[in-house]
């Protein structure tokens, strides 16, 4: 990559980072018509299927790197970032920006996955704008069953919940409180598709038993 202009040493240096990153990251980088900007193009993905990109411009002034403009969703806390991180640590500014954004995507999609897995069964899924809500509703009355899980996700750098709140209702037996101990642990250990695949799998075996 070029840039047009007189870049200066330490725009030079922040390329450089920025080129790390990338190795790690996948942040895309773009050159501006003027010299002392640079604009980034950060690209999320999940389950190696690339989703939305976000752009950031920065630039180069005799008081240091400001951004000038961005795109980033409104809870990434950017000011913070800016203040604690851009002028004594680009790379660790630039890495800070990306496991938001990916961190994000990646509870957004897959709590999106749950109606793929549980097929016909009724489901309903509501969550927050930064997906650190998310709440899911399945079976009903039409069903032998009612399961409802919350997950709150206090650290949005984090795709696993740090509380979750389980409730399920039978006509018959209901599963003992170890059974329902077991599956609210999976949903408290794993990303959200897999442990709603363990639990649809244990949960459709407990219901044909009876």
């Amino acid at each position: 990559m070029q840039l047009r202009g007189d870049a200066t040493v330490a725009l030079s240096i922040l390329i450089l980072h920025c080129f790390v990153l990338i190795c790690i990251s996948s942040i895309a980088l773009d050159s501006n018509s003027d010299g002392n900007k640079i604009t980034l193009r950060f690209e999320t993905s999940h389950r190696n299927i690339v989703r939305e990109s976000y752009f950031m411009e920065l630039a180069q002034s005799d008081a240091g790197l400001t951004v000038c403009r961005h795109d980033l969703p409104c809870f990434v806390p950017l000011v913070h970032l800016e203040k604690e991180h851009l002028m004594t640590n680009t790379q660790l500014f630039l890495m800070h920006i990306s496991d938001y954004l990916q961190a994000y995507v990646k509870r957004r999609e897959e709590a999106n996955l749950v109606k793929e897995i549980l097929g016909e069964i009724s489901c309903d899924l509501s969550m927050t704008l930064p997906a650190d809500y998310i709440e899911i509703k399945i079976g009903g009355a039409e069903w032998s069953f009612a399961l409802e899980v919350q997950m709150t996700y206090t650290n949005i750098l984090k795709i696993i919940p740090t509380q979750v709140v389980m409730s399920l209702e039978f006509e018959e037996e209901e599963p003992e409180a170890d059974q329902m101990r077991k599956w609210r642990e999976h949903f408290k250990s794993q990303p959200l598709s897999v442990a709603m695949e363990t639990v649809w799998l244990e949960l459709r075996k407990f219901i044909s038993a009876k």
